[in-house]
């Protein structure tokens, strides 16, 4: 009877030792996902913003929502303003969401377009 019991004993130790070591396993390869994925993210996003400001360069009268489907990105123009008689240049604010895996990143830019060339005035990202 006691060898029994010592058996059940040392069976359920060592089940309960492997659980622990498969929890913290999971627990650190969840982690490593989630930090390349924020890194790819980041990545992302800063490849998106570069063409979006590119295709803005090519094309002012952009405005609306643009697909990168290459970088999992959702870019969008907004006018702020068109500009006026008294010189003020016109200006864009650019919205940039990437979405990869767990990770969601996103941005904004405030750009200014001022004779045939873009400056982007403010960088605001937020994961």
């Amino acid at each position: 009877f006691m060898a029994t019991i010592a058996v059940v004993v040392l069976a359920s130790s060592i089940l309960a030792i492997i659980s622990v070591v498969m929890l913290a396993a999971e627990n650190y390869v969840d982690n490593v996902y989630r930090y390349e994925s924020r890194l790819e993210a980041r990545q992302n996003l800063s490849s998106c913003l570069n063409l979006a400001e590119l295709m803005l360069s090519r094309d002012f009268f952009l405005r609306g929502q643009v697909s990168l489907p290459e970088f999992y990105c959702v870019a969008s123009f907004v006018d702020v303003s068109g500009g006026d008689a008294g010189g003020n240049a016109p200006s864009v604010l650019l919205s940039a969401a990437v979405s990869v895996g767990p990770a969601i990143i996103r941005a904004e830019e405030a750009i200014s377009l001022d004779d045939f060339d873009i400056r982007v005035v403010s960088r605001k990202v937020t994961d």
